[in-house]
């Protein structure tokens, strides 16, 4: 965005007696994928799926899995894993949901009675510990199972009340994994971290199946076999096993397998076996003896067949969405349209583009570019195989632009981008750089204890042990070590301690002022000395933008801009944890939010600014004597 907008554009601006609110106000872009946990059909509404992500998402196909649309809100179980998805065979609609904090230890179990499209919580009893999977009993209404953190929990009232149902076999520890024997509903199977279990009386009582079966196998799904009655397979962290006797002997196979980590499993009708592994899906027409690799090379999470058509299923994948089979998994294709679900980690401006960084997206990694202010993706970083973005570029770790060249720090080496491809800066080698900086031609770059700086060819090292951040600001490299904030001025060779009025954690450019966060605040560099900068935001993003540099992200979920002097212009509520919030940028009337999870989203400001604020949340007098 350009130095003087909020003047220029006053005509089109909102002028009200209090900063706006928008009630969402978020749009998407449409760069496709999502990690994708679970998939159910809707055993009720034909070609209906549902699918769960690890960023509290829930979607809707309602054509066998060929486009997808939220089912509800954007985000329905905000700052949850959604690992399970199970529809109720007694109530028609009632669809549960096992969950799981990616922070912390927490976990619960939510219900819809709309098929999905809004949830309450239903874990009145059980404790906080991760839910990772659900199970329902045919014979009996309001009896389900639930595999966590903690062991096998039970409900019989509709998990109004939970009762732990593994608590006199301390080893059984986490669960994972749960099956109802359809021959015979009194049995239930426990999937472990260790091995499997059986309870024959509905979970009062457990013993270990163990035979055949190696010790420190996590057993991540149990399915029933083709061949009737005992018939039983198991997916786990080596391989997969054949079990009979309901148990009682396991065989585990291994042929044809490139990687034994397989999360997921499901049993077609006419007998094939599919194994979802970390490194791509794999069938099985002959019981198990030999396995062959079909489709993309994707860490595959989830399974689901159509009861209606078996010859339908579709995958759930980690970063890249669903991918679809018409014919019972033998080819796959990607189908994410309408999943916005990526890990997004950066968004810069480069002239007039956008360009954001995509992290761990089968066929998405990389760089793209949104062209202009309409905000058109650049479809041939995304389509082309051969597209330097998209085959050639390592994953990303950090994006820095300084005009119209792009720059990367990357898991091997810095590259820079200037036109249509990217070059691999080899002056300065090779191995994971995790952060860069550029400024008026000079460029930083952060690997593992040290700092290198670049400049018309030349490379300067600096050995600097626990760099934490780094930013370049008046001609100048600035690094946080420690607690401790440096200055390295890259033609002197010399990297000084600056005195600060606190121990420092972070530091960052904003509309080109130095700002540092401390264990005391946040405070701003003016003229040599450090001014309080008393914005009560949790975090501060920069924008990028001169006049409006400050993003504002609060606890209570909203996002707040602010000019120069701190005063607020605009607020947003924001649709998930806004600790996933992972850059921000405003660029051409619009405000970017990169997520970790919810993809690229952007608010037009120009119809929320306001260009006279009343809110004012910071107000510098006098400097602060450092340390």
């Amino acid at each position: 965005m350009r130095s003087g907008w909020l003047r220029c554009s006053a005509g089109l601006l909102l002028a009200t007696a209090a900063a706006p609110v928008a009630s969402d106000g978020w749009h998407a872009v449409p760069l496709f994928g999502a990690d994708v946990r679970s998939l159910v059909f809707d055993p009720n509404v034909a070609d209906r799926v549902l699918a769960g992500t690890s960023s509290g998402q829930v979607y809707e196909s309602l054509d066998g899995g060929r486009r997808w649309q939220p089912a509800g809100q954007r985000v329905a179980l905000p700052g949850w894993v959604v690992s399970d998805l199970e529809f109720d065979p007694h109530q028609p609609g009632r669809v549960w949901a096992a969950l799981w904090a990616l922070w912390g230890a927490d976990g619960a179990v939510a219900m819809s009675d709309d098929g999905g499209r809004s949830w309450s919580r239903s874990d009145e009893n059980l404790p906080a510990r991760q839910v990772y999977a659900l199970t329902l009993t045919p014979d009996r209404p309001g009896e389900l199972f639930a595999a966590t953190r903690s062991g096998v929990w039970g409900s019989t009232d509709a998990g109004g009340s939970w009762s732990l149902l593994t608590g006199s076999i301390g080893e059984i520890g986490k669960v994972t994994s749960l099956l109802v024997d359809p021959y015979d509903n009194n049995v239930l199977y426990a999937g472990t971290w260790r091995r499997a279990y059986r309870s024959d009386d509905r979970g009062r009582s457990w013993h270990g199946i163990f035979n055949g079966m190696v010790l420190d196998s996590e057993v991540f799904s149990l399915q029933p076999g083709p061949d009737g009655e005992g018939d039983l397979w198991a997916s786990t962290c080596g391989w997969v096993y054949h079990g009979s006797g309901r148990g009682r002997r396991w065989q585990r196979h291994t042929n044809g397998f490139e990687e034994r980590r397989t999360p997921s499993f499901e049993v077609l009708p006419g007998g094939r076996l599919l194994a979802g592994t970390v490194a791509g899906i794999y069938s099985s027409d002959d019981r198990g003896g030999r396995w062959r690799l079909r489709g993309p090379r994707v860490a595959v999470a989830a399974i689901a067949v159509d009861p209606r058509n078996p010859a339908l299923v579709l995958v759930g994948s980690e970063g890249s969405g669903v991918w679809r089979s018409t014919d019972g998994g033998s080819t796959f294709v990607a189908s994410a349209a309408g999943l916005v679900g990526l890990r997004v980690t950066d968004v810069v401006e480069a002239n007039t583009d956008v360009a954001i960084s995509v992290r761990y997206a089968e066929g998405a990694d990389g760089v793209h570019h949104l062209r202009g202010a309409g905000l058109v993706l650049d479809t041939e970083t995304v389509d082309e195989a051969d597209d330097p973005d998209v085959a050639g570029l390592p994953t990303v770790l950090d994006l820095a632009a300084d005009g119209s060249t792009l720059w990367a720090a990357t898991e091997d080496g810095v590259w820079r981008r200037d036109g249509s491809d990217w070059r691999r800066l080899e002056a300065l080698g090779e191995g994971r750089f995790d952060s860069l900086s550029v400024s008026s031609g000079w460029l930083l770059a952060r690997r593992a204890g040290e700092i290198l700086s670049l400049r018309e060819g030349a490379v300067r090292r600096l050995s600097l042990d626990a760099v934490s951040d780094l930013a370049q600001w008046s001609a100048a490299g600035w690094m946080v070590a420690g607690e401790t904030l440096w200055r390295w001025d890259p033609v002197q060779l010399g990297a000084i301690s600056v005195a600060t009025p606190a121990a420092v954690r972070r530091v960052a450019v904003f509309g080109g002022a130095l700002v540092i966060d401390t264990d005391r605040g946040r405070y701003q560099r003016r003229h040599g000395s450090w001014w309080p900068l008393p914005l009560g935001a949790d975090r501060l993003l920069p924008t990028g933008d001169v006049e409006l540099p400050f993003l504002g992200l609060w606890r209570a979920g909203t996002a707040t801009l602010h000019d120069a002097a701190g005063r607020q212009h605009a607020e947003w509520r924001v649709p998930f944890p806004v600790r996933d919030v992972s850059a921000a940028l405003l660029a051409s009337g619009r405000l970017h939010l990169a997520t970790a999870g919810y993809g690229l989203l952007w608010s037009n400001v120009l119809q929320l600014v306001d260009d006279e604020p009343v809110r004012t949340t910071a107000q510098p007098s006098a400097a602060v004597s450092s340390r």
